[in-house]
């Protein structure tokens, strides 16, 4: 008759020791791992993606302080809005659709005109 004699390693996620049935275990059960692991991969995509998405924020802010002005009837001046913060490089999703480029940034989205106007939509409204 065999004894298991397992060695008590310290929980990754919450410093418990537990009896290690693997050599490569590190977590006392699933759901610590599951969660280790997922603040892991939190931390590197806010660390990759983190300014670019603040960067979108700030330019959302932007359209939807401007749009009451606009509603897909009047241009507004592109230089003022990049003077205040508008990234025009950040985008949730771009569309091309009869010679107009539509630039999405979560629920507006927007036509630059010339390089110097701007149209900001509602993304839910007819273009």
């Amino acid at each position: 008759m065999k004894i298991n004699s397992f060695r008590e390693v310290e929980c990754l996620e919450c410093g418990e020791l537990f009896p290690q049935t693997r050599s490569d275990k590190k977590f006392c059960c699933v759901q610590h791992k599951n969660r280790f692991n997922n603040r892991v991969y939190r931390a590197k995509e806010k660390k990759i993606f983190g300014d670019k998405d603040s960067a979108g924020h700030k330019s959302r802010d932007i359209l939807d302080k401007h749009f009451p002005y606009s509603k897909g009837k009047n241009k507004l001046d592109l230089y003022q809005l990049q003077a205040e913060g508008l990234d025009t490089t950040v985008s949730t999703n771009i569309v091309i659709e009869n010679n107009k480029r539509i630039i999405f940034l979560y629920d507006y989205c927007y036509e630059i005109i010339n390089n110097e106007s701007i149209i900001i939509y509602k993304s839910n409204e007819n273009l």
